[in-house]
């Protein structure tokens, strides 16, 4: 077996935000493109941005045993949206083959015990991880806790049974919480044969040399031979089977860090994907869920049927707050003087897809109360001071941060799938106008459990089906002379179709470009009849009027004058006539319908000849009109 040598160290990112999750300028963050709940407009307010703000913990992957050039590789090359490495969550994917022999060095950098544990591949339990079952060397380190400031090298054999997609992540104690935080990653196995592994990010000229001069200083032979890009096989430092290496700090390594985080903002800096490249796509579904303080109030679990739950507010200020199972739930309470003694807040949750707290924002005076009513369903009420957390996809949240991965129709895209969202849920992964095969069997969704994780391919979809006539004057020995070239662009959903998942963010997009030949004609044909989807270059949300159908002619609302005296809960248009019967309820009355007459522009409403009766009454002295069918309505 040929030796791989894998150097992790274990690192913060301080104040991560999985929807802004680089400061950088070339970023561009802060969006909900499927405008959900509480984003109409396309953009994630800075409250919740803060609210979901938290100190990120990753497994950084470096190139040298002294820990001081990161490895700058995007986890996905076609992904537009990915952060700069600096910022990234997971930390890495290493890519292996059988008959690799893995030795996986993970350096401690943070101020607590950690250990590292992976999935499939073969080991003995010196490197498992698992605390408490780990090993110990004479030096006091142990495999499942790994202490500040301390290493440990795992060893891993891989065979071609072992082809797949494999997790690693914490192990030790606080597994869940830790994992939250975003200490995962993966280890990709391909087939010996027929899969390329994904280009090399090419180091610049500078942190070349200055890479092979450490590989120098440590002995390693291998930098003689280093000749652009990077490698994987330099000795450990230290030596031994568990030997310990430590970082190197220096200002000259501290320049190189941050001249090669600039480069890496560089597009032409990564690898140019060809067309005929496979897109490799590890997605990663998880949480992420900040762990800062004591929350100024938390219901616990709030059910149907469950008294109030109250809160008093202590001195003056903003609270925000929003529901444990229902992110998109959020809520303002804002404490002044002069206020009222307390407030109420409804539950509104019957439509799932815009489940809210009623009012939205509420006032009351320092030491004044907050009285929750329950929904019809469980929630769990809970201030923002204790972080909000973040159904994520590669450290993301919602489509516009989340993966945007640039395809060319027909281009084939091999996806690994990892769920480390340990919690009792369960997700799925779908593919909007893609499909694989798996167990057999064709299809486009599939459930994934806790730390499962599986592989499939798809083709990227076109990005429209053009009518026949047009699709055989594509080839160039059939194209009109006067056709010109246009490139298409269709967006294609990828998410976890548990509805609220989606909603709250765990959703992706697969762009895919299309060239196409079109004459005038055909062009003004397309556009008139099934609209041409002409990619403009950009990474913008797209356009959305959010009262689209009022113009299309489908009605309007308009504030009427006068009052029903009943809430609508039924309507119908009354034949040959202006008017519209509706039905619904009141206070303690019996007159439950109206008839509303817009025949002019004022309008009126009126009662019609009969109500519906009482039925505690009986049918012989209902009160029917004294004249007239007892259908007469008006």
């Amino acid at each position: 077996m040929s030796i791989r040598n894998i150097y992790l160290k274990i690192e913060e990112i301080a104040e991560y935000s999985p929807v802004e999750p680089s400061p950088h300028a070339a970023a561009n963050y802060r969006r909900d493109c499927m405008r959900n709940p509480g984003h109409e407009d396309g953009r994630i307010p800075l409250s919740e941005i803060h609210a979901r703000t938290l100190v990120a913990l990753i497994y950084r992957e470096y190139l040298d045993p002294g820990y001081t050039v990161p490895k700058p590789d995007k986890l996905i090359q076609a992904d537009i949206n990915e952060p700069i490495f600096p910022h990234r969550v997971p930390g890495t994917v290493v890519y292996a083959r059988p008959g690799d022999h893995l030795h996986i060095q993970v350096l401690n950098g943070d101020v607590m015990p950690h250990s590292f544990h992976v999935h499939g591949l073969g080991y003995g339990i010196e490197s498992d991880g698992s605390w408490p079952f780990g090993t110990q060397a004479t030096d006091g380190r142990r495999s499942d806790e790994i202490c500040p400031g301390q290493s440990w090298v795992y060893h891993f054999d891989v065979t071609e049974e072992m082809v797949g997609a494999w997790p690693f992540h914490e192990h030790y104690r606080m597994i869940g919480d830790n994992v939250n935080r975003g200490l995962f990653g993966g280890i990709v196995v391909l087939p010996a044969e027929d899969c390329d592994e994904p280009k090399p990010f090419q180091l610049p000229p500078l942190v070349e040399d200055f890479f092979k001069r450490r590989l120098l200083a440590a002995g390693d032979p291998a930098a003689h031979d280093l000749a652009g890009g990077h490698i994987h096989g330099a000795p450990m430092m230290g030596g031994g089977a568990h030997g310990a290496g430590g970082p190197i700090l220096d200002p000259e390594a501290h320049a190189t860090q941050l001249f090669l985080e600039e480069w890496s903002q560089l597009a032409y800096a990564h690898p140019k994907i060809e067309d005929n490249d496979t897109l490799h796509v590890p997605v990663f579904i998880h949480q992420m869920v900040p762990t800062r303080g004591v929350p100024a109030f938390n219901s616990g679990p709030f059910s149907p049927g469950s008294p109030p739950f109250e809160a008093v507010l202590g001195p003056a200020g903003t609270y925000t707050y929003h529901c444990e199972i229902h992110p998109s739930m959020q809520g303002k309470i804002i404490v002044a003087a002069g206020e009222g003694p307390e407030a109420v807040v409804n539950i509104s949750d019957l439509d799932p897809l815009n489940m809210r707290f009623v009012p939205a924002e509420v006032r009351i005076r320092p030491g004044g109360k907050v009285r929750w009513t329950p929904g019809t369903i469980q929630h769990i009420i809970v201030e923002d001071g204790a972080g909000f957390p973040s159904f994520c996809l590669n450290g993301r949240s919602f489509v516009g941060n989340t993966p945007t991965i640039v395809a060319n129709a027909g281009q084939r895209i091999r996806w690994y799938v990892f769920n480390l969202d340990l919690s009792m849920g369960w997700h799925n992964f779908h593919t909007h106008g893609q499909r694989f095969r798996f167990g057999g069997e064709t299809m486009d969704a599939r459930s994934i459990g806790p730390a499962e994780s599986f592989v499939v391919e798809t083709v990227a979809p076109p990005a429209m089906l053009l009518p026949e006539d047009i699709e055989e004057a594509q080839e160039e020995y059939h194209r009109p002379k006067d056709a010109k070239r246009y490139l298409l662009r269709g967006d294609f959903l990828f998410h976890c179709h548990v509805e609220m998942h989606m909603m709250q963010g765990l959703a992706g997009l697969v762009r895919t470009r299309q060239v196409v030949w079109l004459t005038d004609a055909q062009k003004k044909r397309l556009e008139a009849t099934v609209g041409l989807p002409l990619d403009d270059g950009r990474n913008d949300c797209p356009d959305v009027d959010l009262n689209h159908c009022e113009i299309a002619g489908c009605g309007r609302w308009e504030l009427v004058a006068g009052s029903p005296e009943v809430c609508m809960m039924h309507a119908a248009p009354i034949p040959n006539t202006r008017k519209l019967l509706f039905y619904g309820y009141g206070d303690t009355r019996d007159d439950l319908s109206r008839i509303w007459d817009y025949s002019t522009p004022a309008g009126s409403f009126s009662s019609p000849v009969n109500q519906p009766f009482d039925v505690t009454v009986p049918v012989t002295t209902a009160r029917w009109p004294t004249s007239g069918p007892p259908n007469t309505l008006f």
